[in-house]
């Protein structure tokens, strides 16, 4: 392995890079009761890279925050596996071609996911779960047009459990026959600048069902054999609006282009 962390305080590393490693659990290990930072300085990266084993695990009982990190072509597992954290947070991150997910996430927090991939991993590309909590949402963005990808994982791309509110923001999400699932039902739901193209299967390229507000505008979706949006929010306590801008639909052997269930106001611009 390449390092094991046990502590019971906060655990802070800076320009990391393990690589090659063929014994232990993971190249990198970090156990601690308290919170954990990982960071970079100047154009530097942490890797975690051709490793034989897992990339890294991190089981923390306080806040995790992770920026510049890239983990890649670790053939004998995942790449980042994350458990009970407050909040967490990653920046500016990769989780490419692993040996089987990218990324996977549990904690009872709110959790944030920005400027990153996660590209051509074994089987699934993000898991973020923050279920346990009723309120704690999840951001997944980027800042410019569609400069986080999220494409060519076979079982799914992107999975999010959570009960609070979701927002989507500048995502290229494709070559996977479930784009984005979405298990649960969430609160306000909030998207921006999203193009989706699922890879076959029978899914819809986005399925929402919400118990709040759903916001959505310039979206570009495909499905080869799915519908292409569907909202539902009929559920909802009392009449929450739905609002669309600037959607295009270019499924080919769908259902609907656009199924929209609410007891709220529906605006399509």
């Amino acid at each position: 392995a390449g390092f094991d962390i046990q502590s019971k305080g906060a655990v802070k590393l800076t320009d990391m890079e393990t690589y090659s490693n063929n014994g232990g659990s993971a190249s990198g290990v970090i156990f601690t009761s308290g919170s954990v930072t990982m960071d970079a300085t100047g154009s530097n990266y942490n890797y975690f890279y051709y490793n034989a084993i897992n990339g890294l695990s991190i089981n923390a009982g306080g806040a995790i925050s992770l920026k510049k990190t890239q983990i890649y072509s670790n053939s004998g597992g995942y790449g980042l596996s994350i458990l009970n954290g407050t909040t967490v947070s990653i920046t500016d991150s990769v989780f490419n071609s692993n040996g089987s997910y990218g990324l996977n996430v549990i904690c009872s927090g709110a959790i944030t996911l920005t400027n990153s991939t996660a590209n051509d991993n074994i089987t699934y590309g993000v898991t973020l779960n923050n279920s346990s909590s009723a309120t704690a949402g999840v951001t997944i963005s980027g800042t410019s047009s569609y400069d986080s990808y999220f494409t060519d994982n076979p079982t799914y791309n992107l999975s999010i459990s959570t009960n609070g509110a979701l927002k989507l923001s500048y995502l290229y999400v494709s070559g996977s026959p479930i784009a984005i699932n979405l298990p649960l039902v969430v609160k306000d739901v909030t998207i921006n600048e999203l193009y989706i193209s699922v890879a076959g299967g029978g899914d819809p390229a986005l399925d929402i069902v919400s118990s709040g507000s759903v916001t959505a505008s310039h979206l570009e979706l495909h499905s080869n054999s799915g519908s292409g949006l569907v909202i539902n929010n009929a559920g909802a306590p009392s009449g929450k609006p739905v609002t669309i801008t600037d959607f295009a639909d270019g499924s080919t052997a769908g259902i609907y282009a656009l199924w929209v269930v609410s007891k709220g106001v529906i605006t399509l611009t």
